[in-house]
């Protein structure tokens, strides 16, 4: 199947602009901290203890809060 020019400028006008949209990993980012059902001020999570969060840890349940530090 052959485009016309309209339409393959079009599909080159997507084809460029999607690449800025894509995610493209630059680097790892290393975080600590951890999960609560508390409400917690900051000062009060400050004197927490924070420990590595793993890559693909789940957070963020019903009525849960996370605090992270990096």
């Amino acid at each position: 199947m052959s485009l016309t020019p309209e339409w393959r400028g079009r599909i080159d006008a997507w084809k460029n602009t999607l690449k800025g949209l894509l995610y493209r990993k630059i680097a790892d980012v290393k975080l600590e901290g951890f999960v609560t059902a508390e409400q917690l001020t900051v000062q009060v999570a400050a004197c927490r203890l924070f420990g590595p969060m793993a890559v693909g840890m789940r957070w963020g349940m019903k009525w849960e809060h996370a605090w992270f530090c990096g």
